[in-house]
């Protein structure tokens, strides 16, 4: 733990401190939240059926407990421990985000400025775009598509440009400014902005700029060849089993989610934002103010920043998610806790259990029970509660699938679900708590009380009511 090397200088300071009940109760209450959370994180680990799993939790920028769980690496069993390297994802986003607002600062970007200033060779219908747009994900751009010339997304290098051809002929999905909707196209464009603007290529930038002044000397780009020292190896699921996911390369995740750190270089990160010398408190104020669409309203994100609340606490955080991994770094910015949560696993949930985290340090941040919400389709409901209980006789209707769709579901995966349910006991009542809306497809996800505990349930179907996926996992957390 960092925090180790801060007591030996000031040994005599400690101990007068420790004079002091008041003072003495927080490291007492410290250590019993650290228990806490080895339990949960442990207990979530295997019920998820998760790796590995990195955690550092810091207050006020100074780190109180990082610890690793699980395997880095499950070919070779070695553990994940506190500098253990994970993908990152879109955690990537605020340092892409914080290298335009350092050449706002030197006056080589303006956010203002439409984004032809910069990239050459952008269609027409682009020229209204401006770069704050694309820091804001209110751009109006299309999501950019892995068309077949691009299936190999973890072993080739590619030219940005070319990628973002995917789209530079389709049409705008709304004017500039109107509408929010997050794309990776958007923070694609802001790393050659980056290189331009910069003359340097967009990793040099971040080495020179942010990551070696403070220290963070283990975070770096994704690459498949090189060897990286303390690399975790990510991980998916195909039908029911956990498989190899190779390494993205950095120019396909570039500035939108190719960057791998540890809890330890984002506790360095994260301790740099409470006293900022890469950037003005002016500058980091605004990259964490909602964003307004031209109608007036605002939207809860920044610039590569998504804003809170927890609890009607204010919140700034960002997930990530890459072939293999999905991250979460949470700033519970009221309470001056931070928790960031790494895996190398893509189902893992980390923005819940981080969640739940920061509430055994704060209970005014524990995760407060899902409520139920107005069910539209009570009989897409009463079907899926159907195939639950199928499921706990270790059947699955696989007509409720869209072809193909029920690939994953091996005949060992619904042994594995039947044995799940069998443990927890039979359905009493099957809850939605969250409902979604997404060009074609309905994401619906349930809790389904059973007699000695709950199930997290998550569908995803299209318009025509077929299941394009089903996850079946036990509720661990408390919301």
């Amino acid at each position: 733990m960092i925090t180790a090397k801060l007591w030996f200088p000031f040994l005599t300071v400690s101990l007068l401190i420790a004079t002091s009940p008041r003072a003495a109760a927080q490291p007492a209450r410290a250590g019993a939240a650290s228990a806490r959370v080895d339990e949960l994180v442990e207990h979530y680990r295997r019920a998820r059926q998760i790796p590995g799993i990195a955690v550092a939790v810091a207050r006020n920028g100074v780190v109180i407990k990082a610890k690793g769980y699980g395997v880095a690496n499950l070919e070779l069993s070695a553990p994940v421990n506190p500098r253990t390297l994970f993908g990152l994802g879109s955690i990537s986003k605020q340092f892409t985000a914080t290298a335009i607002m350092q050449l706002v600062e030197e006056g080589r970007v303006r956010l203002d400025d439409p984004i032809i200033r910069y990239v050459d060779s952008l269609p027409p219908h682009w020229a209204a775009i401006t770069v704050r747009q694309l820091l804001t994900h209110t751009s109006g751009l299309p999501e950019e598509k892995w068309l077949p010339t691009f299936v190999e997304f973890d072993r080739h290098e590619y030219r940005q440009l070319d990628v973002l051809r995917t789209i530079i002929a389709d049409s705008l999905d709304s004017a500039p400014g109107a509408k929010w909707a997050y794309r990776n196209s958007g923070f694609r464009l802001l790393g050659m902005i980056i290189e331009r603007a910069s003359g340097e290529s967009y990793w040099t930038w971040l080495d020179r700029r942010i990551f070696a002044p403070l220290g963070m000397t283990a975070t770096r780009s994704s690459d498949p060849k090189t060897i990286i020292p303390n690399r975790a190896k990510g991980y998916g699921r195909e039908r029911g089993r956990i498989v190899n996911r190779e390494a993205v390369t950095e120019s396909a995740a570039f500035s939108e989610g190719a960057l791998m750190s540890s809890v330890i270089d984002l506790a360095r990160w994260d301790s740099s934002l409470y006293r900022p010398t890469f950037l003005s408190q002016t500058s980091l104020d605004q990259m964490w103010t909602p964003v307004t669409l031209t109608d007036g309203r605002t939207e809860p994100y920044g610039f590569g920043w998504a804003l809170g609340p927890t609890n009607g606490l204010r919140t700034v955080s960002h997930g990530g998610s890459l072939p293999g991994f999905t991250t979460m770094l949470s700033r519970y910015v009221a309470t001056g806790l931070t928790v960031i949560v790494l895996t190398n696993a893509e189902w893992s949930g980390p923005a819940r259990l981080a969640g739940a985290i920061a509430g055994l340090y704060d209970p005014a941040l524990a995760p407060r029970p899902d409520s139920a919400i107005a069910d539209p389709h009570a009989e897409f409901s009463a079907g899926l509660r159907g195939v639950v209980e199928g499921l706990a006789r270790g059947e699955l209707d696989r007509a409720r699938f869209a072809p193909g769709a029920a690939d994953d579901w091996s005949a060992e995966a619904v042994r594995e679900t039947a044995r799940l349910i069998g443990r927890l006991g039979g359905v009493r009542r099957l809850d939605l708590v969250q409902r979604d809306e997404y060009p074609g497809v309905v994401v619906r996800r349930y809790r389904v009380r059973l007699d000695r505990g709950d199930l997290e349930v998550t569908v995803v179907a299209d318009r025509a009511g077929l299941y394009q996926t089903l996850s079946v996992e036990e509720a661990v957390l408390s919301r």
